[in-house]
């Protein structure tokens, strides 16, 4: 059974809808590897809260054999980040 809310106390839920907030594959330019801050072409730390279950995200194959990275499993929040 899938759990769609997550209780914080007796009066508030908050709603489970995951999305991966850093999503990438290698950069033509290894530099850029270094940083997912901010995101390009190749991907990075995109935080887009509608890039959850059953969406799409194409990014460009800049190296042959470039593999795909997901990280930072994220649930909703505000826009921007917490401090």
């Amino acid at each position: 059974m899938a759990i769609s809310n997550l209780p914080i106390t007796g009066l508030i839920e908050m709603p489970l809808k995951p999305f991966m907030g850093i999503m990438g594959a290698a950069p033509a330019n290894p530099s850029e590897a270094k940083n997912s801050v901010p995101p390009g072409k190749r991907g990075g730390n995109v935080d887009v809260k509608h890039l959850g279950i059953g969406s799409s995200l194409y990014l460009p194959v800049q190296v042959p054999g470039a593999l795909f990275t997901p990280a930072t499993l994220t649930v909703p929040k505000a826009m921007g980040k917490w401090p």
